[in-house]
């Protein structure tokens, strides 16, 4: 750092890092480059899986997150920063050399990126109802004339509900109106919900042939960021790994899925999903998305896992509700004995 001292021009405090953040910083010197700068936030790219998002209070931590002061967010680094830069890593510090800017990570608290894995489940008929609550009542949800609408796969779990609780076939033609879509945004969408579809039926036979192709067509597909087939499957994943030191005879599936999408997805898609679907993988989830889990699996306040939806729905143009969506999906899917 001494030898750096002299082209530091702005240190900035953060004020939350995740362990994950942690532990990079403090396992070895590392070097990486900034990926992307965006309104309230930048991505700083180490290794294929591990994408550190350096944010303000608008945007919700994430499992590999440092939280920077708002008002230094935009006069201490955005001005100065631009893609391509080099970032050095070490200590608790990282150091941006071109822009002169200096994040220490000492006085940070500590994010903890696991929901309540340790407190079992509720009954399934109350986690039924928090879940049908909250996604039917969250404006968009059902895909009509909002900004959720945004999301191609807006809906799907309620469209779904028969196949994951009575284990009936799923719907040839998706229930919600199309009109609202068109060209290739009905395209896509069709595209994801069949390929989802797909996947559930491969997962609940365990045809490992045919969950490889599924996941591989979801991978990468839908708009955003984090495409909509990343986000669900991530979600999907997220759940049955949270859910797999409770509910018996799942651990092999979990397992299974968790192996081929890590697979598929250093092939089929960006990055920035590669590092959330290893978190995932992991059990760790954004702050949004672990606390919409907590409360839909252990709440009996329905009021309060709908708020906890509409935070997850708020992320993003379309990453919240495709994961809230692939978060409900997984949970039903889990723990219904009639689907394994």
């Amino acid at each position: 750092m001494d030898s750096c001292r002299g082209a530091i021009r702005c240190r900035v405090e953060a004020t939350v890092v995740s362990e994950k953040v942690r532990r990079l910083l403090f396992s070895k010197r590392v070097r990486g480059e900034v990926l992307g700068v965006y309104r309230n936030s930048c991505n700083v790219k180490f290794d294929e899986a591990t994408i550190v998002n350096f944010g303000n209070e608008q945007v919700p931590l994430t499992p590999k997150s440092v939280r920077i002061p708002g008002g230094m967010l935009a006069a201490g680094i955005f001005p100065n920063i631009r893609a391509g830069d080099p970032v050095h890593a070490w200590g608790e510090f990282f150091l941006i050399p071109r822009a002169g800017v200096l994040v220490s990570c000492g006085r940070a608290a500590v994010y903890c990126a696991k929901p309540a894995q340790g407190c079992p489940p509720g009954e399934m008929s109350q986690i039924r109802k928090n879940l049908v609550e909250a996604l039917s009542s969250t404006p968009g949800a059902r895909g009509i004339g909002t900004k959720e609408s945004a999301s191609p796969l807006s809906g799907y779990f309620l469209s779904r509900l028969g196949f994951l609780l009575q284990g009936d076939g799923v719907p040839a033609e998706p229930r919600e109106g199309r009109t609202h879509h068109g060209g290739l945004q009905a395209r896509v969408r069709d595209s994801l919900r069949r390929r989802a579809d797909d996947l559930l039926c491969s997962l609940r036979g365990v045809d490992w042939e045919k969950v490889r192709p599924a996941v591989k067509g979801l991978l990468g597909l839908g708009p955003g960021l984090t495409p909509s087939g990343d986000d669900f499957l991530a979600g999907l994943i997220s759940a049955g790994v949270a859910l797999s030191g409770h509910v018996e005879g799942i651990g092999d599936v979990v397992r299974g899925a968790v192996r081929i999408i890590g697979e598929e997805s250093r092939r089929g898609t960006s990055c920035v999903s590669v590092s959330m679907l290893e978190d995932a993988a992991d059990g760790d989830m954004s702050e949004h998305a672990g606390a919409f889990l907590d409360s839909a699996l252990r709440s009996r306040d329905a009021n309060l896992v709908c708020r906890s939806a509409r935070r997850l729905f708020s992320v993003g143009a379309s990453s919240g509700v495709d994961l809230a969506n692939g978060l409900a999906t997984g949970i039903l899917f889990f723990i219904n004995p009639l689907l394994r």
